[in-house]
């Protein structure tokens, strides 16, 4: 079973429900009601396969959460967030909670992590992949959001425009020559109320060789510096 699973989130600690087990806030009278509970976040957030890996008792459940534990030393290496193996747990007055304990892990392992600084997005990054499944926004605010932090991220590479973003994206044609390609990104409308992003070519048919136009631009500079020390050379006549 793949760390992604359809119609599921990563848990983040922004959530009310992940915080909550975060800072063991949960009170149940019995195992079965935290059970219950720790079931319920089992069916809301990405699940991982990772037990293996982990080894982890046969009964905690592991999750990644965006955000969880992070040190100092891990977002300096680009950590995004920790798994966590949540369990139940016994504590005062025979009470029961849901806990979620940290688990070290490599980073080429970790679901999400921050990307090399690039010039150009490529299709990888988690933004462009999402608008090219149509995820759906519930608020305008939020659809808004998403293409204000690619700009930030690219402000080479993109121009905002009303109602979207123009960006040129980096990827590969089917020989495996190394291309840019130039996109708009329009917010839409959904019949049922909600947004998602349109992609669409923003010039036809125009592939843009990335190593071809270094050295265009390299020729074209080297074309116009010869024409300059050519005219200081020349002596003006009588």
């Amino acid at each position: 079973m793949n760390d992604i699973t359809k119609n599921k989130k990563y848990a983040s600690i922004g959530n009310p429900t992940i915080n909550a087990v975060i800072k063991q806030l949960y009170r149940f009278e019995t195992t079965e009601q935290a059970n219950t509970k720790a079931r319920s976040i089992v069916e809301s957030f990405v699940v991982s396969s990772k037990n293996n890996y982990f080894r982890v008792d046969p009964n905690a459940v592991i999750i990644w959460i965006t955000g969880f534990e992070l040190s100092d030393e891990e977002i300096e290496k680009g950590y995004l967030g920790n798994y966590a193996a949540l369990s139940v747990k016994s504590i005062d007055d025979d009470l029961y909670t849901v806990v979620a304990e940290k688990l070290p892990a490599a980073l080429d392992i970790h679901p999400q992590k921050k990307r090399p600084k690039q010039r150009h997005p490529d299709w990888g990054h988690r933004t462009l992949r999402d608008i090219k499944k149509k995820k759906i926004y519930f608020t305008l605010e939020e659809v808004k959001a998403e293409l204000e932090a690619l700009q930030i991220e690219y402000p080479e590479v993109s121009i905002p425009i009303n109602n979207g973003l123009l960006i040129i994206v980096y990827e590969k044609s089917e020989d495996k020559t190394s291309l840019v390609k130039k996109y708009k990104l329009t917010i839409k409308l959904t019949q049922e109320g909600a947004f998602y992003i349109e992609c669409s070519e923003n010039e036809k048919k125009q592939l843009v060789k990335t190593e071809e136009k270094k050295q265009a631009t390299s020729q074209s500079t080297g074309y116009f510096t010869s024409l300059v020390s050519l005219k200081k050379k020349r002596k003006p006549t009588a």
